[in-house]
């Protein structure tokens, strides 16, 4: 399943592209966030994650394969990769694209990419940082991860109440050994908000920030 709202055809489209002034905003943002942690002796690392619908854009009707355009995430990074020569991003469309055969890297009932995934992500993250930390970081071996096959339900099945009928079952990906410790964290009232509750995001973390206070 695929979510069309929000824009996605229209960016799958190329319709959704930003001018040259936009394009040098966005990337202002990231170049100022990049120098402020800098300044902290803080490494900064941009990884925007690609939509589903333009790594598994062969199974779209012919009808809306035929008019694909440039998206906003292709338009961008190649704006960081070439024009501004920013290094500190990692462009993870080529290799999710690559991979996609060999493992399913998304949910089909769900928006979100799978364990399979973000563990794909997490080894191009982890390459990225051997570059500035090559006595530091170890490459996660396949023996040290652990895949359990469950049934899943996603929030495309939920958006059309079918969460009880239509269903998958994917790979739960943990890591065998952690070397963390794991510690109870008590649930913010901003994760209450997306667990269900009916209150809007900003007044919640408004109220906390005033509990906080007082």
């Amino acid at each position: 399943f695929f979510y069309i709202s929000e824009g996605v055809f229209e960016d799958f489209n190329g319709m959704q592209q930003s001018d040259q002034v936009s394009l040098e905003k966005h990337a202002a943002t990231l170049i100022d966030r990049r120098d402020w942690f800098a300044r902290l002796g803080v490494r900064y690392l941009f990884v925007p994650v690609p939509n589903k619908i333009s790594i598994y854009d062969e199974y779209l009707p012919d009808r809306i394969q035929g008019g694909r355009g440039t998206t906003f995430y292709e338009q961008f990074t190649s704006f960081l990769e070439r024009d501004l020569h920013f290094e500190n991003f990692v462009n993870l469309y080529p290799v999710l694209r690559e991979n996609k055969q060999g493992e399913q890297l998304y949910f089909k009932t769900d928006t979100h990419w799978s364990n399979a995934g973000a563990l794909l992500a997490f080894h191009q993250i982890m390459k990225r940082c051997s570059d500035w930390f090559p006595e530091g970081i170890e490459y996660m071996a396949d023996k040290e991860v652990v895949r359990e096959n469950v049934q899943f339900s996603g929030d495309l099945s939920r958006l059309m109440h079918q969460e009880k009928t239509v269903s998958e079952y994917v790979d739960v990906v943990s890591v065998a050994a952690p070397c963390a410790q794991k510690r109870n964290i008590h649930p913010s009232p901003a994760s209450q908000y997306v667990q269900g509750a009916d209150v809007p995001a900003s007044r919640l973390l408004l109220k906390t920030a005033v509990q906080r206070k007082n």
